[in-house]
């Protein structure tokens, strides 16, 4: 791997700064992505191998910033977006809270993580990862997704219970409860009793929304062509076996993009299409699990997402009761946080409603800043592989997450911030790349002729 930029700390002496730096950031992109669990619960708050290597980094960041490399262009201005996207969640978050005289709980620190800690990896890799490693960030991602996937055929070869690895495929304080705490963490779908595929990340809808996040770039990080296939299909039945209808929508977009045909590809692509759209409808309609998730849900069901749209609607009556400019500019929980509980509204795993609640409109639209400058850079170049499998990841888990897009648990935030990271940094290295090529011919063309 290519190690990171020269960095001093104070006093002038080299301390090996940009290799600790490149490692910690590297170690803590792996550890996200395949054991995302490996830890320990202090509380109610899970504490974590990726979370600890993840403080180190951000540790090292803060002490080498004065010496860090300065992103260019479009990718400062979306870095200083998310930055000051972390700084005014945190205080929309801790202002309220320490004002009314109390301490956080745990969802408040759920929330406080992914909105203001966890993108903070995203100026991290801006700073302090060289373009020439933005290949090397995604052949982690391919081999972290590679781990995830194995040790999900494991779990169904061998049965999910008798390949854990305490306090590594899961965690150790949740483990302890033996041979039952997958099944206590909402992975029985309850029409036919069987459990979700969960792999390292212990919840079948969060592996889900993961996967359709990572797989795409897992797949333009795979080192050999003939790899590519078989890390798709596997990663297809992956999605399947989570049993989660958001995932499958996100998917079904997911490869409705991928599968636009162009002039090139015109008749691959129509034949691909029909293959898949054949795989899905019997997926769907003549498999167990298919036919319990979708054709027999009740319409109640579909009308309310799955119970999840009452309380959503409680939570934007509560946030316009009373024409509060204030809730539906910065949110309502903060004022009428009680007022809204105690009605039984709320929105967590819906994440648009989710992020209104905590942050209102304003909160949205910081949010949605950097994702937007992200693919308004990412467009002239999407036919690399790379920033097209950034940009189809990133679409499938945000149509997903209208429903469920597991951002609030670890390591969603994290894994989605960089990614979008990894786009940025694959077009700084396709631009550098580009401008050596035209200093070349231009060399080549002032050179005498004699020396060609």
């Amino acid at each position: 791997m290519t190690p990171g930029p020269d960095i001093r700390f104070a006093g002038g002496r080299r301390r090996g700064a940009a290799k600790l730096m490149w490692g910690a950031l590297a170690a803590a992109v792996a550890l996200h992505v395949a054991i995302p669990k490996s830890g320990v619960m202090v509380g109610k708050v899970p504490l974590t191998a990726a979370d600890l290597v993840f403080g180190v980094a951000l540790a090292l960041g803060a002490v080498a910033l004065p010496r860090a490399l300065a992103p260019k262009g479009r990718f400062r201005i979306c870095a200083a977006a998310v930055a000051l996207g972390c700084f005014f969640f945190a205080l929309r978050i801790v202002l309220p809270t320490f004002s009314s005289g109390r301490s956080l709980t745990a969802p408040e620190v759920g929330f406080l993580v992914a909105l203001a800690v966890y993108p903070l990896v995203f100026p991290l890799i801006a700073m302090f990862a060289p373009a020439e490693s933005a290949k090397a960030l995604f052949r982690i991602l391919a081999i972290g997704v590679a781990i995830v996937l194995a040790y999900g055929l494991a779990q169904k070869a061998f049965g999910p219970y008798n390949v854990v690895i305490r306090g590594v495929t899961a965690n150790w304080t949740e483990a302890k409860s033996g041979g039952h705490f997958l099944a206590d963490k909402d992975n029985v779908i309850s029409s036919t009793g069987s459990l979700k595929l969960t792999s390292t990340y212990s919840n079948g809808n969060l592996l889900g929304v993961n996967l359709l996040l990572l797989l795409p770039c897992g797949i333009a990080g795979a080192k050999r062509w003939w790899l590519k296939l078989p890390f798709f299909a596997v990663g297809a039945i992956a999605l399947a076996l989570t049993g989660s209808r958001s995932v499958w929508v996100g998917a079904m977009f997911m490869l409705a993009i991928a599968l636009v045909p162009t002039p090139r590809s015109l008749l691959p692509k129509l034949a691909a299409a029909l293959a898949l759209w054949i795989a899905l409808g019997l997926f769907l309609f003549h498999t167990s699990l298919g036919r319990e998730r979708v054709t027999r849900m009740s319409r109640a069901n579909v009308a309310t997402w799955g119970g999840r749209l009452v309380p959503a609607l409680i939570l934007w009556r509560g946030a316009t009761q009373g024409n509060s400019i204030g809730s539906v500019l910065i949110g309502p929980y903060g004022r009428r946080r009680e007022e809204i509980r105690a009605s039984g509204g709320g929105a967590y795993e819906m994440f648009y409603a989710a992020l209104f609640q905590e942050g209102g409109f304003i909160g949205l639209i910081v949010w949605l800043l950097p994702v937007w400058l992200s693919f308004r850079e990412f467009w002239p170049w999407r036919r690399d592989p790379y920033v097209r499998g950034v940009m189809l990841g990133v679409i499938a888990w945000m149509c997903a997450a209208v429903a469920d897009g597991g951002f609030w648990l670890p390591p969603t935030a994290f894994n989605f911030w960089c990614v979008l990271a990894l786009g940025w940094l694959r077009i700084a290295a396709l631009r550098s790349a580009e401008q050596r090529r035209r200093e070349e011919a231009r060399d080549w063309r002032t050179a005498p002729a004699f020396s060609r």
